[in-house]
């Protein structure tokens, strides 16, 4: 009898769909770790550009203030939503923006699989990413919580 595991083979129980999704998901985690890497370097490398100046920013946090201090005190005030749309070359700007990315690839990822599920007839789980779109969406615009 032989045992060897490399003469067994499973079925593959991964659809195309669920591989279309893991691969959209995870080019963008990629893309959004280098993004993340290359922010701090910008923020250091010219910090007059930035939103916050970063040495004011953490005396403050460990000093106990509330947000609105904090944005008066290391910066302007708040500049208002999507903030960071105003200079994505500044350091702040392209973290902030890799953020969001990093929130919405789970809506990106999903409205190409979706598609995919419809095209195959799998009812139920195009519903389904339907739904999580939706839900991801509402929540994106502040309708629900």
């Amino acid at each position: 009898m032989n045992t060897d595991a490399s003469d067994t083979k499973s079925p593959s129980v991964t659809t195309a769909a669920q591989s279309l999704y893991g691969r959209i998901v995870h080019a963008i985690t990629i893309t959004i770790a280098l993004i993340c890497m290359a922010g701090p370097v910008l923020v250091l490398y010219r910090p007059g550009e930035n939103f916050l100046r970063p040495g004011i920013v953490f005396s403050l946090l460990w000093e106990g203030h509330d947000v609105k201090s904090i944005w008066e005190g290391a910066g302007a005030g708040f500049p208002g939503p999507h903030f960071y749309l105003q200079s994505l070359i500044s350091g702040d700007g392209l973290i902030q923006f890799a953020i969001v990315l990093g929130c919405s690839a789970a809506l990106i990822g999903l409205v190409p699989t979706m598609v995919c599920y419809f095209r195959g007839k799998d009812y139920l789980y195009a519903g389904l990413c339907l739904v999580i779109c939706l839900l991801i969406g509402l929540s994106m615009t502040d309708i629900i919580l």
